[in-house]
């Protein structure tokens, strides 16, 4: 017999330590329609920090968020960031070039020195530091 499972159900039953120990928020649901520059799906820390920029360079931006912010993939994170992401690289590679392979490395470095960048001026007190990465395998077929 086939069982699928959601994000929805593992989330029930297994409530992240960023989830499990921030505070709930409420926000008003949108009652009636509004007129933006942009609408960012999604506010996690990619849709809040895009949302933020969007801001601060003088645009009207309005976040839609269908849960509880920060809840989805950024409340089940490990908290790290990171432009290492498992064997990306290799896959990337392999089936789009090595340009292609720059390009997705620069925007992920960028994307860190942003978060370190607004961590510093907004002065969050959230243990940030940066560390080595390592990939490796046990296998010696992976290697």
């Amino acid at each position: 017999m086939e069982r699928r499972i959601t994000v929805g159900s593992l989330q029930e039953h297994n409530i992240s330590l960023w989830v499990g120990t921030t505070p709930t928020t409420e926000w008003p649901t949108l009652g009636e329609d509004i007129n933006v520059d942009v609408a960012v799906i999604g506010a996690g820390i990619t849709g809040l920090s895009v949302a933020a920029k969007l801001k601060q360079s003088g645009a009207q931006v309005a976040v839609i968020e269908a849960g509880r912010i920060a809840s989805g993939a950024t409340g089940y994170t490990t908290a790290k960031v990171t432009s290492q992401h498992n064997l990306m690289y290799a896959d990337l590679l392999e089936n789009a070039g090595e340009e292609q392979a720059r390009q997705y490395s620069g925007a992920n470095e960028a994307a860190i020195a942003e978060i370190a960048r607004n961590i510093d001026h907004l002065g969050i007190d959230c243990d940030f530091h940066r560390a080595d990465a390592h990939v490796y395998t046990s296998d010696p077929d992976q290697v």
